[in-house]
């Protein structure tokens, strides 16, 4: 039986760690939410959302009718379960008055 692996010139093993190797030089997972800085940018952003809304007195509503986007997006970007594209990012920003990094930056 073969093993489905390989090794970069770097010497990382694409695929499985066959049985004795280090399995910490296997390449991590994949995907949106593959590593923790993906899942604190999009914790930030739903943060700096909601705080710049109530800091400018807009219910979701109001905020969904600005940006173009349903009020059960603006809840569920707010609560980090969604992640926006650029476009939404840009439309939200200009909606709160501010410029799109504030949305994505540190408070």
């Amino acid at each position: 039986m073969s093993n489905p692996t390989r090794r970069t010139a770097s010497g990382v093993t694409l695929g499985r760690a066959r049985c004795g190797e280090d399995p910490k030089r296997t390449l991590p997972p994949f995907g949106p939410f593959a590593n923790s800085a993906a899942m604190d940018l999009l914790t930030r952003f739903a943060g700096n959302v909601r705080r710049l809304r109530s800091k400018k007195k807009l219910s979701q509503k109001a905020l969904a009718d600005k940006v173009g986007i349903s009020v059960s997006y603006v809840s569920m970007l707010e609560r980090g379960q969604r992640s926006p594209p650029l476009e939404t990012i840009e439309k939200m920003a200009k909606a709160l008055g501010v410029p799109p990094a504030a949305l994505l930056g540190g408070r």
